[in-house]
């Protein structure tokens, strides 16, 4: 993980560590529906992903090792960190929203 993941993932931990209940007895099925949803999401990505790549390379474009090897601009790494860390804010929001203590 990089370190922005690292950093968001022990903000995240913390946050949820925190709070005495997270979750009431009626939230852990949405909460099991919403981990098999995503579950599946991210198998249909890991199919593409891997067939995508089987398409390039029938095509005579090996990306598996390229994609493996490749380093981002930083003007690129920059772009993805922002994406991620919306990304995980706006997962952890829906997961822990703000009180208005």
């Amino acid at each position: 993980m990089s370190g922005v993941q690292d950093e968001a993932a022990a903000r995240a931990a913390a946050e949820l560590a925190s709070r005495t209940r997270f979750l009431g007895p009626d939230q852990v099925d949405d909460l099991a529906r919403a981990v098999i949803t995503l579950a599946r999401e991210v198998w249909v990505l890991r199919d593409r992903q891997r067939i995508l790549e089987a398409v390039l390379g029938e095509k005579g474009i090996d990306v598996v090792q390229a994609v493996e090897h490749y380093q981002p601009s930083p003007e690129l790494q920059a772009k993805l960190d922002a994406e991620r860390k919306a990304f995980v804010q706006g997962l952890m929001q829906s997961l822990v929203p703000a009180t208005n203590d």
